[in-house]
């Protein structure tokens, strides 16, 4: 368990720096648009007024804004994003028998344990792949679902291991973190790409032209920049949840069994999953993956090591 609080611990403090570096940027590039606008004498100038509050900083302030309608549009229509491309069934106290109505009370036992203060809406996904996810961040929004096929071949201890997992990111606020810097990718590229084309001419001062000069290179640096910043990010909310999902349950040994089990069923039966782009970031196990550096998840070996496991 000490373990476990290590690795949590380490694994915030690594999120954090992330979102220091993001909100960083994302100020930045206002920033620099703003010395476009303003046509600054120097870029050393223009940052001191605009920090200082002696000239009004509209992009910085026009960014937050667009920022903050746009994460809010994206949180809105999230939980349907997420089910999208399967059919699947919601599972409530009133419709589930069996093995559906065991699920549903160890979610709901998990999140007590787990401190999460409320029920997650339950959902089954009638698939062929081994996988689970979460969404959500509040008791209104709030969602875990997980695969027929995870349900057919995991044994119940590997389930709840894998369902505690789920309900750590939850716990956690990593779909909300997720999508906040996805949201905040998105905008920064917008307001890079509009800063080049849009403000300056050819009365621009030597401040506008290094703005626009570095907003210039951003166009192509930045895609790389914040991709990696976001995978990183993603990678340690995955240590995360799997070291809550011992802290919850105590047994560190079903989810490292499960991790084995979902790995070795993509790679024995690679599937085609639609609306896998929208969920990749959330799933337990990334199907496909990518040199590590642009990859959502850890690797196979690094999340068994976290664990305490040698693969």
């Amino acid at each position: 368990m000490g373990d476990s609080r290590a690795v949590l611990a380490l694994n915030e403090v690594k999120s954090k720096l992330v979102l220091v570096a993001f909100f960083a940027l994302y100020c930045a590039i206002g920033l620099l648009v703003d010395n476009i606008i303003y046509n600054m004498p120097s870029l050393a100038y223009g940052f001191y007024m605009l920090l200082t509050f002696q000239v009004f900083p509209i992009a910085t302030v026009g960014m937050a804004i667009f920022g903050v309608v746009s994460i809010f549009v994206t949180y809105s229509m999230y939980d349907k994003i997420m089910l999208y491309g399967h059919e699947y069934k919601e599972i409530t106290p009133e419709n589930a028998f069996g093995f559906e109505r065991k699920l549903y009370d160890m979610i709901g036992e998990l999140a007590y344990r787990g401190g999460l203060g409320y029920m997650p809406r339950v959902y089954i996904i009638e698939a062929d792949y081994m996988n689970a996810f979460a969404s959500g961040f509040s008791q209104k929004s709030a969602m875990v679902a997980i695969t027929t096929a995870l349900i057919n071949r995991l044994n119940e201890d590997e389930i709840r291991a894998v369902m505690a997992h789920e309900i750590s990111h939850i716990k956690h606020g990593d779909i909300k973190l997720t999508l906040l810097i996805s949201v905040l990718a998105n905008v920064m590229l917008f307001v890079v790409n509009i800063g080049v084309m849009f403000f300056g001419g050819s009365r621009d001062s030597a401040g506008a032209r290094a703005a626009k000069m570095i907003l210039f290179v951003l166009q192509f640096v930045l895609p790389l920049i914040t991709g990696v910043l976001s995978m990183f990010l993603s990678r340690t909310r995955e240590y995360m949840a799997d070291a809550g999902s011992v802290e919850i349950t105590g047994d560190k040994k079903a989810m490292a069994n499960a991790l084995i089990k979902i790995h070795n069923n993509y790679a024995d039966e690679p599937h085609e999953d639609e609306g896998a782009e929208f969920r990749r970031a959330a799933y337990i196990y990334e199907p496909k993956s990518f040199a590590s550096l642009f990859s959502t998840h850890p690797s196979l070996q690094d999340r068994l090591r976290a664990l305490g496991f040698e693969a």
